[in-house]
């Protein structure tokens, strides 16, 4: 069934439905205003730090900016005009605006997961990988990064705009994928798990073998008596000892230790794929827990759990940049920087 006038229409008497309480949507709304208030400000001051500020400019903030430039269009073009139909049970717009922020939405959580993916691939090339330098060149990096928003842009549409037909659904308050017939009720959530598949599957890969690489080479500094130097490297070798000579000038074919720096920038997006982990594991579990009883997820459920996935596709960035100390001192520079310019008498 196609989005039309008279469908949003047949909604707007539909004030009290199965499954919706005012107070959970009225909750879910005000801390969904909470995070717009807080993710499009920082998403955006974040997205300008790395671009102009030469100390975080790398390979590494360029996936998390883009990371980031996926949860600033979300916040932009889908979070607050769903808000009012969240609470109200109907849509306030244009039948195809209700469409659009379905497929924004859908776009944008896919270049979340594909960004995510390649921003683990390269930390796992920078860990584990350290003498394959190919998947670390900058033009490499940058044709994975777009080749991932392609995809994410690319399939979602053809899907909506050929396949799948999108309604309002007032229990939810906001569109989805109409899922009238076993057949496109199958092609829908095959598609939503493989979007999600596709990227978890190397995230769990690259992080899994980038912590068993870190817990090998410090065995291997305290089995074998090093300190740390100063320079913040994993072990006391010599610089010639990491080149894969010893003190002798014999080649002992052995890579070099790992920095600190690396450790920590890897720990960091560590715990920023727990957080995806956390935001949208809900969702997903009870989906696959309602569809196994043949039932559709309860309405205050499903505003929840849209809620967690906000946050995690809107503020992950963010929490990336305040946890790693040389982005969140550059952020901070950028931001009290922008506003001295902007006070006036400065």
């Amino acid at each position: 069934m196609e989005l039309t006038a008279a469908t949003v229409a047949s909604t707007t008497d539909k004030v009290s439905f199965e499954g919706h309480s005012i107070t959970i949507s009225v909750i879910v709304v005000l801390l969904a205003c909470i995070v717009i208030f807080i993710g499009i400000p920082s998403n955006i001051a974040l997205i300008f730090a790395v671009a102009l500020s030469p100390k975080i400019r790398n390979l590494n903030n360029f996936i998390v900016a883009n990371i980031s430039f996926s949860g600033l269009v979300q916040l932009v073009t889908v979070i607050p005009w769903q808000l009012p139909s969240i609470i109200s049970g109907t849509w306030p717009f244009k039948p195809w605006f209700c469409k659009g922020t379905f497929l924004i939405s859908f776009i944008t959580v896919d270049a979340l997961v594909n960004n995510m993916a390649i921003l683990a691939i390269y930390r796992y090339f920078v860990v584990v990988r350290r003498r394959n330098y190919f998947l670390r060149k900058k033009r490499v990096v940058m044709t994975m990064v777009f080749i991932g928003w392609l995809i994410a842009i690319t399939i979602p549409s053809v899907l909506m705009l050929v396949f799948f037909e999108t309604s309002f659904i007032p229990e939810y308050g906001r569109c989805t994928q109409d899922q009238n017939d076993i057949k496109t009720a199958i092609l829908y959530k095959f598609m939503t798990a493989a979007g999600i598949l596709k990227g978890f599957v190397p995230l769990l890969f690259a992080y899994v073998r980038i912590f068993w690489e870190v817990r090998k080479h410090s065995m291997a500094v305290k089995s074998e008596g090093f300190d740390s130097q100063p320079s913040g490297r994993l072990g006391s070798q010599s610089h010639a000892q990491a080149r894969g000579t010893n003190s002798g000038g014999q080649d002992i074919s052995r890579p070099r230790l790992l920095t600190q720096r690396e450790v920590t920038i890897t720990f960091i997006c560590a715990l920023n794929f727990l957080l995806f982990i956390i935001c949208y594991g809900p969702i997903i579990i009870a989906t696959a827990i309602f569809d196994g009883k043949g039932e559709g997820v309860p309405g205050d459920l499903q505003k929840m759990c849209t809620l967690m996935y906000w946050i995690g596709n809107t503020l992950n960035p963010v929490s990336y940049a305040i946890i790693h100390k040389d982005t969140r001192t550059a952020l901070f520079a950028f931001i009290r920087k922008t506003l001295c310019r902007r006070s006036p008498g400065r």
